[in-house]
């Protein structure tokens, strides 16, 4: 492993930076979400990748070298791609043990926003839930949560509207049937126009 420039794989894990250790826990810092992505490609020259990449890239991956056309529209992108975007949004959900998805986290760039929804039971977050918002640039390990303003209210606008799909899907609501933007919360309704994702 040290000798392919992957020394450091092992620390891809807990070691109680947030009071977890290995995968016991359903958490989103970057101890969890940062693990290396390893794909051989016979006849292919060995490529590295900097840019935070999503298991959602697979798909596009795998069909392209197949030489495929995608019959739906994919949310990931090739990784055979020559200029990887190092900042589209990347979006990580962890399920509760009860069911349910009960955390998100949104990357773009450097910065990252966690959401821990009410319902979960864990370590006690309000009866709200609650929002953390790191810059990864100064703070890697993930200790030092931000002020939830300025640009943390444009992820948190986005990474909202996400769960707003996710949980259409999950109450098995058709187009046809989802909500309009008279019937969202005010709030998510005033961050989605602010960022132009709703209005004429």
């Amino acid at each position: 492993v040290r000798s392919r420039g992957l020394g450091d794989v092992y620390k891809r894990q807990e070691w109680l930076e947030h009071g977890g250790l290995c995968h016991n826990r359903q958490t989103l810092y970057n101890e969890i979400l940062h693990v290396p992505l390893l794909l051989k490609v016979p006849g292919r020259a060995h490529r590295v990748i900097k840019a935070p990449v999503s298991h959602l890239d697979l798909a596009p991956t795998l069909l392209e070298l197949a030489g495929l056309t995608p019959r739906i529209k994919l949310c990931g992108k090739s990784l055979l791609d020559e200029a990887p975007d190092h900042n589209r949004p990347i979006i990580s959900e962890a399920k509760h043990p009860e069911g349910g998805v009960s955390r998100y986290c949104i990357r773009l760039g450097k910065l990252t926003l966690i959401h821990t929804v009410k319902d979960w039971n864990d370590s006690g977050p309000s009866a709200d839930g609650s929002f953390e918002y790191f810059n990864l640039s100064d703070d890697p390990k993930q200790q030092k949560p931000l002020p939830n303003e300025g640009f943390a209210e444009d992820l948190k606008a986005l990474l909202l509207a996400h769960e707003a799909k996710v949980e259409d899907f999950r109450r098995g609501a058709s187009d046809e049937g989802k909500a309009s933007p008279q019937q969202m919360p005010e709030e998510l309704r005033q961050q989605l126009e602010a960022l132009g994702y709703l209005g004429d």
